[in-house]
């Protein structure tokens, strides 16, 4: 009979550990887990720069995300409305309406997949300059811009500038000039 209450002493303590294990993963463990988890998925809801937006876009853009892409322009646009890059997201969303008669609202995936092809024909454009003639360079540079083919940046903002050139150019040309 004397060795029952060591055991039951025994199974008391093994529970009480246990017991307490349970307790302090409750109380301090789970609570700890839900900061970490619930801090990195606020992370995202925090104001991120208009630069770091546009990087995003272009990215998703390459990756072939246009509905992401295109909720991210319009983020910048929402979220920067004076900054440099709102004005980026203006005129390439100017490119991609001109003949349609609403040029403004949010950006569809739809717009995003024809920024994304007007990217990729911009950077084939650009890689065709340095093997043309150069005859035809200096076409393309009336037509593009000169700065067009002297910046390295092949990303939203050369797509942008390089569209507002492309329609310039092609006003000067109905006009006669």
């Amino acid at each position: 009979m004397t060795a029952e209450p060591a055991y039951l002493a025994m199974q008391w303590w093994a529970f009480s550990k246990g017991a307490f294990l349970a307790i302090v993963l409750v109380f301090v463990g789970l609570p700890l887990l839900f900061a970490f988890l619930g801090g990195s998925a606020s992370s995202s809801n925090r104001p991120q720069s208009a630069a770091s937006l546009m990087s995003q876009a272009e990215f998703s853009l390459r990756q072939g995300q246009f509905t992401q892409a295109a909720g991210i322009l319009n983020r910048v646009v929402s979220e920067h409305p004076t900054s440099p890059q709102r004005i980026t997201v203006d005129k390439i969303c100017s490119i991609l309406r001109d003949k349609e008669n609403n040029k403004y609202g949010p950006v569809t995936a739809d717009e995003a997949q024809g920024l994304r092809k007007l990217m990729y024909n911009f950077e084939i454009i650009k890689r065709g300059y340095w093997n043309a003639t150069p005859q035809t360079q200096r076409d393309l540079e009336v037509v593009f811009g000169a700065e067009t083919f002297r910046q390295d940046d092949n990303g939203l903002d050369a797509v942008a500038s390089t569209g507002k050139n492309l329609e310039a150019s092609r006003d000067r040309a109905l006009q006669g000039r």
